[in-house]
Order: C-alpha cells, then sequence, then structure tokens
C-alpha cells in the first residue's frame, strides 16, 4: 500500500472534520466526519466557501485564521464555531496546517475541527451537580477512600461549625 493511499484512509477515517480547503478559503473536499458533524454531502459542500459553515459574526476569525495559515504561522486550538446544514452551532477547536506540493509551494490549507460538543455539555452537568451539592439543605461531607474531607457543602459548614478551608 502507498503512502498516499495510507493518508487518504487516514484523512477519511479520522475521528474529527477535517475540511482541505483552497488558499482562498473554497472548500475541495471534507472527510466523512465532517460530512456528518456539518449535515453537508461531500458533493453539496465542495466548491463552497467555508464561512457557508461558520457563523456570520466570526466570518473576520475565518479570514484571519486562513490569512494567518497562508503566511505561515501555526495556527493551533482556537476556539471558533461551526454551522451545520440544518442551523446548529457547534463549538469547535481549530487547527490549520498549510499544505504544500512537491515544490514546497503552498498550495492548501487543512482545517481540523475538534467538537466540543460533548466537553461542554459535561462542563454545564458538573456545574449543576455541584449547584445541587453546595445547595443542599442536608449537610454533605464528602471523603475520598482513606477518609480524608474533600469537599463539604454549605448545611455541613453550618451544622458542624467547621468551615471548608478548615476541614479540607
Amino acid at each position: 500500500m502507498s503512502g498516499f493511499t495510507r493518508l487518504e484512509t487516514v484523512f477519511r477515517d479520522a475521528t474529527d472534520p477535517i475540511l482541505i480547503e483552497d488558499l482562498d478559503g473554497i472548500v475541495l473536499d471534507l472527510n466523512d466526519e465532517a460530512a456528518r458533524t456539518y449535515g453537508y454531502t461531500r458533493r453539496e459542500l465542495k466548491g463552497l466557501p467555508i464561512k457557508v459553515i461558520v457563523p456570520e459574526e466570526r466570518h473576520a476569525q475565518a479570514d484571519d485564521l486562513l490569512a494567518r495559515c497562508r503566511a505561515g504561522e501555526i495556527v493551533r486550538d482556537v476556539e471558533g464555531a461551526r454551522i451545520t446544514k440544518d442551523g446548529q452551532e457547534i463549538p469547535v477547536l481549530l487547527s490549520l496546517s498549510l499544505l504544500k506540493d512537491d515544490s514546497g509551494t503552498p498550495s492548501a490549507i487543512a482545517t481540523f475541527a475538534k467538537n466540543l460538543s460533548q466537553i461542554r455539555a459535561a462542563e454545564e452537568a458538573i456545574r449543576q451537580l455541584t449547584r445541587v451539592f453546595r445547595d443542599a439543605a442536608d449537610p454533605i461531607i464528602l471523603e475520598d477512600l482513606n477518609g480524608v474531607v474533600v469537599d463539604l457543602n454549605l448545611a455541613a459548614e453550618q451544622l458542624y461549625g467547621w468551615g471548608r478551608d478548615e476541614l479540607i
């Protein structure tokens, strides 16, 4: 199997959305995960500007990232957003890579987008559970497996007369 064929397989089967754009931001190709995540078929998205899946308020960011990448700057882990075909906004972590042809001339840009939706949902669930814990009417003390106090809520502080900082 040639290296190129393996590279195509990695691109197609990657677990994060990947778009290949020309230097002006026109979509040249996308992997299966990008099609699934954004809700467009390859045929629908190829040939369109990347801004089709970028919220309008982030168009300036998309232009800036493209320009920075074209200029040879390493663009990694930039928070952004994408819009699906049905209008849903998805928070993403973007990384862009300048692709060069065999002679070393820049020819395209690969944009990798890590979907942060599940991470954001988990963070919100943790915030909600923390509020429930802190605001519970009953005293709650959390201990590790060795019996060392790792946290307590306000009701426990009030009932036992010890502050969090004193017991943790």
